[in-house]
């Protein structure tokens, strides 16, 4: 998770992306730090039922795409 706008996401980012590249798989996907994630897990719900709309929510929707074409 991370706030993309901020610069630290955007070196660590560019960090781990240049360290790690060849040895392991960097998905696109990157999940936004929301409240709406912290919510659904204090309330105990899925942030898919949740906060469905949210960007985090459709972020994880992509990176669960991305790890199902990864795996095939």
């Amino acid at each position: 998770m991370c706030e993309e706008r901020t610069n630290l996401c955007k070196v660590i980012t560019e960090e781990v992306t240049e360290t790690f590249n060849e040895k392991l798989h960097i998905f696109d996907s990157k999940i936004p730090s929301t409240i709406k994630v912290g919510e659904s897990v204090y309330y105990g719900e899925l942030l898919l039922e949740y906060a469905p709309r949210t960007k985090a929510c459709k972020a994880y929707q992509n990176l669960a795409k991305e790890l199902i074409a990864n795996e095939g």
